[in-house]
């Protein structure tokens, strides 16, 4: 019971999360609360403790309220509680810098009433709003039962990540039909994107029928990946000795020379040798802190003479002629970087993307997609399993055998249908009258109709 909470709205979160993470110089904590019950009537001086930095999301009529306290001597570098975007969640997030490396935190509540599709959707946009590549967890009560498969479950795997709860974490008797029932169910989620969580713990909570959860984290020092290139240096002082030198080479040879291409490899031969000579190749080390794949040698290279072109521009006195090399030498980097992701990329399929919207907002800023005004090119083949079709008439059939084959799988009757139908489809008819005449009204539809309105739908959509 905490000081200044006679009512003890703070003793009846429905989870609370201890998170330890240890090494040997120090163990940072940071305690999590979901759905506490303080409001904007609650001081921060009723329960702030001088040891911890606290950050809440108070209770709302819709929402319920979150509360973190953070170690003080740990760096909070970014937070945000859900109040500077259009995520449609109720949630916390914590980024704080431990050991050089970055770990995010999104602490989430889901009400009962919240649709899971919806729900998951913009936990799922916040997710690729933060750098994938840091150590992620998503913590809280999301009242979607992991203890059997649910849009949860596939929301996991579709992102490559792990809950590492398994136990149940809320545990009740309910009264049903005059009886006692016993429930067990895991809603109570730690979810993470890499292999950082040594141990998790369920108690039992004196209080409240959710459990304590508890977690250990390893704290791994980022380790940046060394990449070596070969290359020249191309300062303007070599360059200049080259133009200067290259006037005094013997090129009498080439007199002798009977084919264009003799000649060309004595030119080239003479010329290396002065370049060699001059600006011999050596080793040179770059840290890679983000490897994409279409990031190649040649695009490294151009990488490191333009930031080599930067540094000479801001210690030369000639700042005009070193800046134009250095506006060069970006020009090309972006230009060649730019290149080598669309190539990459137009190879890939929304399949190689952890986030399929992610894969379309890419096509569409990148690569150029041709609209039906301005191309005349059709579909030639489609394959659906073994079945492959390259005339439009099969390609048309094999488009409605996959539509045609699609279930649904509700379990309810026909008979639950039209109960549902006149409960409130027909209600809501039956306001919708002006002067006693039906403003909507079903009708039935016509192949005609259909295909008509097919008809006039833009190839592009």
């Amino acid at each position: 019971k905490m000081r200044g909470d006679p009512e003890g709205q703070l003793r009846r979160p429905l989870m609370t999360i201890y998170l330890k993470f240890g090494h040997l110089s120090r163990v940072i904590r940071i305690v999590l609360m979901m759905k506490c019950t303080i409001d904007s009537s609650f001081p921060g001086s009723f329960y702030r403790n001088q040891n911890y930095a606290m950050i809440r999301r108070d209770k709302t009529r819709q929402e319920g309220g979150l509360l973190i306290l953070v170690k003080k001597e740990n760096k909070i570098i970014h937070y945000d509680i859900g109040d500077t975007n259009d995520f449609k969640i109720d949630y916390i997030y914590l980024k704080i810098k431990i050991k050089k490396q970055n770990y995010n935190f999104i602490n989430c509540y889901k009400p009962p009433h919240q649709n899971n599709k919806n729900f998951l959707d913009e936990l799922e946009n916040l997710i690729y709003s933060i750098n994938c590549n840091e150590p992620l967890f998503i913590l809280g009560d999301l009242n979607m039962n992991l203890l059997i498969n649910n849009e949860l479950t596939e929301f996991i795997i579709n992102n490559n990540l792990a809950n590492y709860v398994n136990k149940p974490t809320r545990i009740s008797n309910i009264e049903k039909n005059l009886a006692q029932v016993h429930t067990e169910t895991l809603i109570d989620v730690i979810i993470h994107n890499q292999d950082l969580i040594s141990k998790c713990e369920v108690f039992d909570c004196p209080f409240s029928d959710h459990c304590f959860v508890t977690t250990n984290i390893k704290i791994i020092k980022a380790v940046f990946e060394v990449k070596s290139i070969i290359g020249r240096k191309l300062t303007q002082k070599n360059l200049l000795k080259v133009n200067k030198q290259f006037d005094s080479i013997n090129f009498s040879e080439l007199s002798s020379a009977t084919t264009t291409d003799k000649k060309w490899m004595i030119f080239k031969d003479k010329t290396i040798q002065l370049i060699d000579k001059i600006m011999p190749n050596e080793t040179i080390y770059i840290k890679m802190k983000d490897f994409f794949p279409w990031i190649d040698n040649d695009l490294l290279y151009i990488k490191h003479l333009r930031d080599a072109a930067y540094k000479r521009y801001k210690k030369s006195n000639n700042l005009n002629n070193e800046f134009e090399i250095y506006k060069d030498f970006r020009l090309l980097y972006e230009k060649n970087y730019n290149e080598n992701m669309i190539e990459y990329f137009k190879h890939q399929t929304s399949s190689d993307f952890k986030n399929s919207k992610k894969f379309w907002q890419f096509y569409s800023t990148y690569i150029n997609i041709k609209s039906d005004k301005s191309s005349n090119n059709s579909i030639n083949s489609l394959k659906r399993g073994e079945i492959k079709a390259d005339n439009p008439l099969d390609i048309g059939n094999l488009f409605n055998i996959h539509f045609t084959s699609l279930s649904s799988e509700s379990n309810a009757c026909m008979d639950d249908c039209f109960n549902f139908i006149k409960e409130n489809l027909d209600f809501v008819k039956n306001k919708l009258k002006i002067n006693d005449s039906l403003v909507f009204e079903f009708q039935t539809i016509s192949n005609r109709t259909v295909l008509r309105l097919i008809n006039e739908l833009q190839n592009s959509k």
